[in-house]
């Protein structure tokens, strides 16, 4: 048995179907249109919260790192430093340490270290301790060869004692007949990652773009490019990240330090994709850039639903006067209707009442003339 389709015959449902077909198109188009643009406009909030972000991250960066930087510069200029060079009396080297333990404990810097011009340890912060750099050859750490060569040099690099990750700041020492050797700060970001840490992901990446600062430490030593196998295999030769794989930190885009925040999806191996808004700092003393990734899945749910929520009552409050209006002109239609329908019906009975009394009037001439015939004749017969 075949059914057939409705037929919207009837004006009333025909009507209150167009007014459900528009009410839908209205609602739709308005929840769909309210939400992309509450959704732009959440999206500039985010990237200018972002941008902010990255600048304070960059601040405290940079605050840190040129506190550390003015030891190496204080202790090139030391006498001590100097005189223990030139004597290395053990007097000397002992009173050395302890000044380094000392300066080491005030300014929170990992370790402090003085090496004699042919790269070995004389003196150290942590001469008491059982990894104690002293008597350690460094002449093959790069930051000792720029130094000596070029009068300051930074590296960051894994301890090759304690695998701990710092960044190495290194400064010549002259003496009067030139190289006394090379005093080295070690600066750790333990405590400064982990104040990141607390906020959204953050990281600095040198300008290989290889990841060393970071409130992730799955993250570090990941690369934003990959990294040519020459350039690889240069840094294990100097034992600078260990053997750390340089895996690639997929994202999509991928970040980049001369763009404006932008959203990014980033897919971590064992973890869902995250959608981030990235924006970027360059620190130019360091050579660095900080980027910051704000996540934005919550917020922008957040903002877009909301929005959402509140362009359909609004929707729905429009078409409920628009129902109500569309059902008082149907009565009013109705009433009209039945009115009309009335005033025909009363039309027709009046004219179907003065037929039949044209009839009866007629019937009446008729008959009368007839009578008339009738009396006329019988006054004839009569004659």
């Amino acid at each position: 048995m075949r059914v057939q389709p409705p037929q919207f015959t009837d004006p009333v449902v025909r009507r209150w179907a167009i007014f459900l077909a528009m009410s839908l198109v209205l609602l739709t188009g308005l929840v769909g249109f309210t939400g992309a643009v509450v959704e732009r406009r959440a999206v500039a909030e985010l990237a200018r919260q972002a941008q902010s972000s990255a600048a304070l991250h960059a601040a405290v960066l940079r605050s840190e790192l040129a506190k550390h930087r003015s030891l190496p510069f204080v202790l090139a200029q030391d006498p001590d430093v100097a005189a223990t060079l030139r004597s290395a009396d053990p007097g000397g080297v002992d009173a050395l340490n302890r000044k380094l333990e000392t300066l080491s404990a005030g300014t929170r810097a990992a370790v402090i270290y003085v090496l004699n011009a042919r790269g070995m340890t004389i003196a150290a912060s942590n001469w008491r301790e059982p990894t104690s750099f002293v008597g350690s050859d460094y002449s093959f750490r790069p930051y000792f060869k720029d130094a000596r060569d070029q009068g300051v040099a930074e590296l960051f690099a894994l301890g090759t004692v304690s695998r701990r990750p710092g960044l190495f700041m290194a400064r010549r020492i002259e003496g009067p007949d030139g190289l006394l050797g090379v005093v080295v700060v070690k600066v750790e970001f333990e405590a400064l990652e982990a104040e990141w840490s607390a906020s959204e992901p953050a990281f600095a990446v040198d300008p290989k773009g290889v990841v060393l600062v970071t409130s992730i430490p799955s993250w570090r030593f990941m690369t934003l490019a990959p990294l040519p196998r020459t350039e690889q295999a240069r840094l294990r030769a100097e034992q600078r990240f260990g053997n750390a794989p340089f895996d690639v930190l997929v994202a999509q885009p991928p970040p980049a330090g001369d763009r404006p925040p932008a959203l990014t999806t980033i897919k971590v191996p064992g973890q869902d994709e995250t959608r981030y808004m990235t924006a970027s700092v360059k620190l130019s003393a360091a050579g660095w850039t900080v980027y910051t990734f704000t996540p934005v899945g919550a917020a922008l749910r957040t903002a877009v639903t909301g929005a959402r929520a509140i362009a359909l009552l609004a929707g729905l409050a429009v078409c409920a006067l628009a129902a109500a209006l569309v059902r008082w002109r149907g009565r009013a239609s109705l009433r009209a209707a039945r009115e009309e329908a009335a005033r025909r019906e009363l039309e027709a009975h009046v004219a179907e009442r003065t037929a039949a009394l044209r009839e009866t009037n007629q019937r009446l001439t008729v008959e009368m003339e007839e009578r008339r015939r009738a009396e006329a004749h019988v006054h004839l017969m009569q004659d």
